[in-house]
């Protein structure tokens, strides 16, 4: 048994602990900056469908690529409370303004802070109505959304489905 565990500490920790591991550490590195008053995030979005890749997206409600077909979607740019208002009922508990740490993963929000700071831009969170209670389903980019809210960031570009336009119509 000894054995086994000084081989596994020779090896040092498998790649996904040590990627966890270091985001850990910029969590915490965000967590002072935010805490000092010194989080300034510029954001840059990618608007043009065309530099749109669907084998980027990993949206876990498209179950297969082949449901994603960019020129079916539209990008719009929209108010981003009234979209989280329109997916949630209590918005300011999963959409915290307050709040970044302990709603999303925080790995995959340390992740995603590290994104914008390379200076990459962001592809839009993909929306889609319901059409009950006039629902909006975040299908894609609720931790980017989460971000803006806590930016307090006013409007930003969502896909949209071009058969769903006229249904988002008031959340622009």
């Amino acid at each position: 048994m000894q054995i086994e565990v000084q081989k596994r500490q020779r090896r040092g920790l498998p790649e996904g602990l040590k990627e966890n591991k270091r985001l850990s550490a910029k969590i915490s590195t965000y967590k002072k900056r935010i805490k000092g008053g010194d989080f300034n995030l510029k954001i840059e979005f990618e608007t043009e469908s065309s530099q749109i890749k669907p084998d980027e997206l990993k949206p876990p409600l498209l179950l297969e690529e082949s449901m994603f077909v960019i020129t079916d979607y539209e990008v719009v740019w929209l108010d981003v409370d009234k979209v989280v208002h329109r997916n949630v009922k209590r918005p300011h508990v999963l959409f915290s303004q307050e709040r970044l740490w302990g709603i999303r993963c925080p790995i995959r929000m340390a992740r995603l802070i590290e994104f914008i700071e390379a200076g990459n831009k962001l592809f839009p969170a993909i929306i889609e109505p319901l059409g009950i209670n006039d629902t909006v389903l975040i299908i894609d980019g609720n931790h980017r959304i989460a971000l803006f809210r806590f930016l307090k960031l006013s409007r930003a570009p969502f896909l949209v489905k071009k058969k769903h336009i006229r249904f988002i119509e008031d959340l622009k």
